[in-house]
């Protein structure tokens, strides 16, 4: 099988362990005992297709997206507080200077970022 060179040709090397390699998904999955991972899991339910996919959590897929929308809400939260402490970010009112005139802003929010 081998060279004195130690190199094998392609050709040579794919028929030899061509009797030994694993064809399918099937095949590997008994072979290695796997019921759990990498796809076996749905030939173990006896479902082969991608619809095989389940919701396995205890809450639901709506549930779990308010969750996620109101961590988000929680942690921005915290980001923007700890910038308002840390001075990066300032929450006011904004200062009149001299008269106002009419179509200028009446004394709203104004949102600083000190950079």
């Amino acid at each position: 099988m081998g060279s004195a060179s130690g190199d094998v040709p392609i050709q040579t090397f794919i028929d030899n362990l061509s009797a030994l390699g694993i064809e399918n998904l099937p095949e590997w999955c008994t072979l290695c005992g796997n019921t759990y991972s990498r796809g076996c899991q749905f030939l173990h339910e006896g479902d082969v297709n991608v619809k095989g996919l389940r919701w396995g959590g205890n809450v639901s897929p709506v549930g779990a997206g308010f969750l996620g929308a109101g961590l988000t809400v929680v942690v921005v939260g915290i980001v923007m507080t700890i910038w308002i402490v840390l001075g990066v970010v300032r929450v006011g009112r904004k200062k009149r200077v001299g008269r106002a005139s009419s179509n200028a802003s009446s004394g709203g929010l104004e949102l600083v970022v000190c950079a």
